[in-house]
Parts: C-alpha cells; sequence; structure tokens
C-alpha cells in the first residue's frame, strides 16, 4: 500500500532552502508521529470499511490517525526535481505507514495457526491444567509451547511442524 503523487508546480523561482525547512518542521518523518490525530474518525472509517481486521482504539488513533499525513521512512520522499523543459516537479512517494505490516501481519498469523493447529494445542493445554487444579501454571505453559514450541507431554494433539510466520501465507478462502 503506498501513494504516489507527482504536482506540476507554475513557480520556477523556488527557495529549496525554504521548502526544505517547511517540509522538515510540518511533516514527521522516520519514525515520528503527530501527537495528536490528524484524520477524522468518521472519514477513516469510510476508508478503511471492508478492512479485513477491527482497527479500534489505540490501533486506530495510534497507527493511523496520527501518521495520516507522516511521510515515514525507507522509500518515502518528497523530492523537488526539473525535467528537460525546465519544469519543476513536485513528487511525494508515501506508505501506509504501520497499517500495512499490521495487515500483514495479522493475515500471516492466521495463516501460521491454521497450518500448525496453535489454537487447538492451546485449548488442550488450557483444559489440562484447569482440570488438574493448575491454573497458575497456564501462561507459562502458553508462553513454552508459543514462542519457545516447547510441547508439554499431555498435549495429545498431533502437532505439526511450526511454521516459520515470514512463509504463512493464505490463499485467499481463508480471510477473516
Amino acid at each position: 500500500m503506498f501513494y504516489t503523487e507527482q504536482l506540476k508546480l507554475k513557480n520556477k523561482n523556488i527557495n529549496l532552502e525554504k521548502l526544505d525547512n517547511i517540509v522538515n518542521e510540518l511533516i514527521p518523518a522516520g519514525q515520528n508521529i503527530y501527537d495528536k490525530a490528524q484524520a477524522d474518525t468518521k472519514q477513516l472509517y469510510k476508508l478503511l470499511d471492508g478492512l479485513s481486521i477491527p482497527l479500534e482504539g489505540e490501533k486506530l488513533d495510534r497507527v493511523i490517525r496520527r501518521t495520516c499525513g507522516t511521510l515515514g521512512g525507507g522509500n518515502h520522499y518528497i523530492e523537488l526535481r526539473t525535467d528537460s523543459n525546465n519544469q519543476h516537479w513536485l513528487t511525494v512517494h508515501t506508505g501506509s505507514r504501520a497499517l500495512g505490516v499490521i495487515v500483514a501481519s495479522h493475515h500471516q498469523k492466521i495463516a501460521q495457526e491454521l497450518l500448525s493447529e496453535n489454537k487447538k494445542i492451546n485449548q488442550e493445554i488450557i483444559d489440562y491444567l484447569t482440570q488438574n487444579g493448575r491454573t497458575t501454571e497456564i501462561q507459562a505453559a502458553l508462553n513454552d509451547y508459543n514462542k519457545n514450541h516447547i510441547t508439554p507431554n499431555y498435549v495429545k494433539t498431533k502437532k505439526r511442524p511450526v511454521i516459520n510466520p515470514e512463509l504463512a501465507y493464505l490463499d485467499g478462502k481463508r480471510i477473516r
């Protein structure tokens, strides 16, 4: 998800130092975001209608409302150039900032869970420890399984191979 806009400028007497100062002063770049929301929540909900993951509360505020209108980093840029006809062009290339990462991570996690049956095994761990009066051990056992891939010996579900999250993908049929 990226956006590129190119504008033909009428004024050919552009003070480059002043333009650079304005961009650096007014437009957060890199990991920086605005202190306050820059976008109207109702407008954002319209734009994001149909998005396959819920973006509410902190995610909506931090990820979207406070990053709208920021430059980001990496290959995102604002460029002023002159073509062979001495025409000035302003080009702005930005991305979705964290929104793209959130959407991709959400779907990779679903794909990984589908491939490795994590939910089923997690529930089996919870059920076993609850039934045996060992509820204080649940969080540690889940952490061992989900983060360290240590399966307790009481788990009966046949464990599928651990799938590297970067290699997990959805085929379009299981997108939630």
